[in-house]
């Protein structure tokens, strides 16, 4: 026979249980998606010279940016990036940290006395629509003019697309 301390003792338990279980929340931590892109395409030689360059070379070097919110792509053309005009194909390296996106651009081959200009396209997926900052690294001594890296911000909360020229 089950006395009354007993079925007391159920009852404070089962409150005890109850009550605890009533103050716990589920919290939901989504885990964003991490960026990953590649270089995707890339033009020929699109304007050769001779040497090295120099500051006489008439260009304007640009970074062009679309965003596509629904499928979170972010696409990219560098425009008018200065390589030497020997290589045997370009390639990338494209890594998130924090809120920086950071692209390096490579070229394989032997070096020959003369450069090109090329539009590199690349594509990056789980991109958030937010700030970034760009921080492009291209080869060395290609660029007198301007900062090695290159870094500037893209404001995908603003615009969906844009560019930045220097």
């Amino acid at each position: 026979m089950i006395n009354i301390q007993t079925i007391r003792v159920f009852y404070v338990l089962l409150a005890i249980t109850l009550l605890s279980l009533a103050g716990c929340k589920k919290t939901y931590n989504p885990v964003l998606p991490e960026i990953t892109g590649t270089l995707t395409n890339y033009t020929g030689c699109k304007n050769e010279k001779s040497g090295s360059v120099s500051i006489d070379w008439d260009t304007n070097f640009c970074f062009l940016f679309s965003y596509e919110i629904d499928s979170m792509l972010l696409h990219m053309r560098h425009l008018n990036a200065i390589f030497n005009c020997c290589n045997f194909g370009l390639y990338s390296t494209i890594e998130e940290v924090e809120d920086t996106i950071i692209i390096r651009e490579f070229e394989n081959g032997d070096y020959c006395s003369c450069v090109c200009e090329y539009d590199l396209d690349f594509v990056c997926s789980g991109v958030q629509k937010k700030l970034y900052w760009i921080k492009l690294v291209v080869p060395k001594d290609y660029y007198i003019s301007s900062e090695n890296p290159l870094i500037f911000s893209m404001d995908l909360t603003l615009n969906n697309e844009g560019e930045y020229c220097w």
